[in-house]
């Protein structure tokens, strides 16, 4: 799934309002029409103005006594709600679109316990993503679109998976580790294993994969494989006249839970290999072979070739 996809997900989904309770429906409804705001209007100014009134409003709804019982996945538009099956928090997030060349994300945390954390996006800011942890006030923004839980040396964890527009010829996506530290959340931490443009593995705090806007790239947890899945991305350049970027080459590489840690696995649909039947091995056992003395007096359709006349 890619961001556009869910953006319009999200905006697509008939909002389910609790009118028993006017206070919070009031703050969503406003909530929804900034959101629409953010995601249709033409004017970068209108879309900041409803970014940031998107943030108030609905941070206002979490807040109020009646959030604790609120359907606020169904009753949200243009936002994507991520929770574990406990309950034990949501994560609001949002894209805000400034300009061909930049986005900014909105998110909110509420816990179970009704604390509310505003994330900021810093993104742009942040020097070594792949090892620094980072506090809500430091986010790097995304627009979530799956979580799954885990445990790391009997911690809580969760991951969540993101997309990040970045600029206007190169998208993101991420997989980001949350946990929470006496009650506060925290992002990245050292259980995640890749392989870096040098083949050489290493841990990291969050995974990033960057890409080309004219390729569409998997980053996900497959249950039928029970690990996450993404495309390996190699050098091209498939912009005329931009620089090199990257882009899929057909296989997919993994990380599979082992002892709390996302271990790496470098071929996921690896095909069996046998050099004793490998197409280019001259001694690959062939039970008929298509070129032999006899066939070679053949045609294409089987016939025998005329042989051409010998001159006197």
């Amino acid at each position: 799934m890619n961001g556009t996809t869910l953006l319009m997900l999200c905006a697509m989904a008939e909002p389910q309002i609790d009118s028993s309770n006017t206070a919070i429906g009031q703050a969503i409804q406003q909530a929804n029409e900034w959101a629409n705001i953010l995601l249709t209007d033409s004017t970068a100014a209108n879309r900041q103005a409803a970014y940031d009134s998107l943030t108030v409003s609905l941070e206002k709804a979490l807040k109020m006594p009646a959030a604790a019982d609120f359907d606020f996945k169904s009753a949200l538009q243009g936002v994507s709600v991520q929770q574990p099956e406990d309950g034990d928090f949501a994560i609001y997030t949002w894209q805000f679109f400034q300009n061909d060349s930049s986005y900014l994300y909105g998110g909110l945390i509420r816990t179970k316990k009704g604390d509310v954390f505003r994330l900021v996006d810093k993104a742009a800011t942040i020097k070594q993503p792949f090892t620094t942890r980072l506090k809500p006030a430091e986010w790097y923004g995304a627009l979530y679109y799956n979580l799954v839980p885990f445990k790391h040396e009997d911690k809580k964890m969760y991951l969540l998976f993101g997309y990040n527009a970045h600029s206007l010829f190169n998208k993101r996506k991420l997989v980001e580790v949350l946990f929470f530290e006496n009650g506060k959340p925290k992002f990245g931490y050292p259980v995640l294993e890749m392989q870096d443009n040098m083949r050489k593995t290493r841990t990291v705090q969050r995974f990033i994969m960057e890409y080309s806007v004219t390729v569409m790239t998997t980053l996900n947890y497959s249950a039928a494989d029970d690990m996450i899945i993404y495309d390996h991305l190699v050098a091209g350049a498939p912009v005329k006249g931009q620089a090199s970027s990257n882009i899929p080459d057909g296989s997919y590489c993994g990380m599979k839970l082992e002892k709390g840690k996302w271990v790496y696995v470098d071929k996921v649909h690896k095909d069996d290999y046998d050099p004793a039947t490998s197409w280019n091995n001259p001694t690959a056992p062939i039970e008929q072979p298509v070129f032999t003395s006899e066939s070679a007096k053949l045609d294409l359709f089987g016939k025998e070739k005329k042989q051409p006349k010998k001159k006197k």
